[in-house]
């Protein structure tokens, strides 16, 4: 019977065999032992499809999906899978039943590195979407250290200590371990756990350096995620270059100074990249969103209910020529002193920080600033708007194009105020910013997208510091 992709089977049973290399020194041909256990790879098979596919055509394509999760866990070189005849105890074929062959080779159980890396940390703005707004930087390089452990409880978990120096200095160490959870209701997803210490370095900025420390678990799934945080930070103000024990940063700076503590849970629901095509951080069309809730209060000293939303629409237009985008964001925080209990003005540490999402302003830019001038005066606000409109066509050089690449036209729109700066609309209105421009946009795999603009700000407020050339990394993702 000729056999198709509506050929009715089930799946009958698997099995799990491994090549990996025997260990050293060793004098025995035993064959090679494995690490991931039959019941972890069950519950894969189970959330993947493959133990409930009804068709040769929908085993197929869960055995890709499975595939492809087991790759995403870092702990194989390789892994495949094949499917052959199910047979009974006798060694009967059995009619319409596939036996799932598993073949894979696991990475050694540790891993050692000692290099370079990428510094990343967020300004307070979750960013301006796929195409949106620019949130371009040139992210700090540092040394790194690190322990990786693979698979010790045969569930595909890494584990890992890391301890990094980045070019300004400051210092992170981490200890943390990754699950990845195969469930059959919520899909794929991941639970972290673990503790860290971490220096961050505002002074361009914000004229400080933070340090924080404490632990933040998680639970993600396909596209929700929860994050309970218990952090102590602690804001050290920029020293002053000449005169031993003062400070040169702003007096609102060294009035928030010291040390608090924040405890917070934090929900986010985002599609993360699911609904756009041809790339996630360039694409040519779909839709994207994302929105998250955090609130903040006792037993920590800051109390807050902070919501950010974003979302963009790709359209193509003229058989995918061209393609235009719109992109909106918008973020609020409101503070809570659960009577006394907590501080009753908001910390500079969960503000929202403008410019650098806002193409034509340097970062940090834009917003409520010290009244000393300067460009380390920035202080954040508790409420803003972001609006990008944009027009973009693929590269016109074949090997560009061929990368993704994209040259665009655009019109940006933010506003950063404090929630008493916008008591009527027309407060909103006269503290929006505006800027147009074009600009180039390479998608460079998982790293984000490489982007180079040119600015004209059309509308400025006092203060505000302007860029018109601006050139580096995006890591917005949806």
């Amino acid at each position: 019977m000729p056999v198709s992709a509506k050929t009715p089977v089930y799946f009958h049973s698997f099995s799990y065999i491994t090549s990996n290399d025997p260990p050293l020194f060793s004098k025995t041909s035993k064959p090679a032992s494995k690490s991931t256990n039959d019941l972890f790879l069950e519950s894969c098979l189970l959330s993947s499809g493959v133990t409930s596919s009804k068709t040769i055509g929908s085993l197929n394509t869960s055995i890709s999906t499975f595939v492809t999760d087991m790759h995403d866990t870092e702990c194989y070189e390789k892994f495949n899978a094949t499917l052959e005849p199910a047979k009974d105890e006798s060694g009967n074929i059995i009619p319409q039943a596939v036996h799932v062959k598993l073949e894979a080779k696991e990475k050694n159980w540790y891993r050692i590195h000692i290099g370079g890396d990428l510094k990343q940390s967020t300004d307070g703005i979750s960013g301006g979407g796929s195409m949106g707004s620019s949130n371009l930087t040139i992210p700090e390089v540092q040394m790194t250290s690190s322990l990786t452990l693979r698979n010790l409880s045969g569930s595909c978990g890494l584990s890992k200590v890391a301890y990094n120096v980045s070019q300004t200095g400051s210092t992170s160490f981490n200890l943390g371990h990754v699950q990845p959870v195969f469930n059959e209701v919520v899909g794929k997803g991941e639970r972290r756990y673990g503790v860290e210490y971490d220096e961050v370095d505002w002074e361009e900025e914000r004229s400080y350096r933070e340090t924080k420390k404490g632990s933040a678990p998680s639970s993600t799934g396909s596209y929700l995620q929860t994050n309970w945080s218990l952090t102590l930070r602690n804001i050290l103000p920029t020293l002053h270059p000449t005169i031993p024990y003062a400070h040169s940063s702003p007096s609102e700076i060294i009035s928030e100074s010291g040390p608090n503590l924040k405890h917070s849970l934090k929900l986010t629901a985002a599609s993360n990249g699911a609904y756009l095509r041809k790339d996630k951080y360039v694409p040519g069309r779909g839709i994207d969103s994302k929105l998250e809730l955090e609130f903040a209060g006792p037993p920590g000293d800051t109390g807050f209910i902070k919501s950010e939303f974003s979302s963009s629409l790709h359209i193509p237009l003229y058989s995918s020529l061209l393609t235009h985008h719109i992109c909106l964001n918008s973020g609020i925080l409101k503070v809570l002193n659960f009577g006394g209990l907590c501080n009753p003005v908001s910390n500079v540490s969960d503000r929202f920080f403008g410019g650098g999402v806002l193409r034509g302003f340097k970062k940090g830019g834009i917003g409520p600033r010290c009244k000393t001038e300067g460009e380390g005066g920035t202080l954040g606000g508790e409420v803003y708007h972001n609006a990008s409109f944009q027009l973009s066509t693929p590269f016109p050089h074949p090997v560009i194009e061929e990368m993704g690449g994209r040259v665009f036209c655009f019109t940006n729109f933010m506003a950063l105020s404090n929630l008493k700066d916008v008591a009527s609309i027309k407060a909103v209105k006269d503290s929006t910013r505006v800027s147009v421009g074009a600009g180039v946009a390479v998608p460079l795999a998982s790293l984000g997208r490489l982007e180079a603009s040119w600015s004209k700000v059309l509308r400025k407020g006092e203060g505000d510091l302007v860029q018109p050339m601006q050139f580096g990394l995006n890591f917005c993702v949806g």
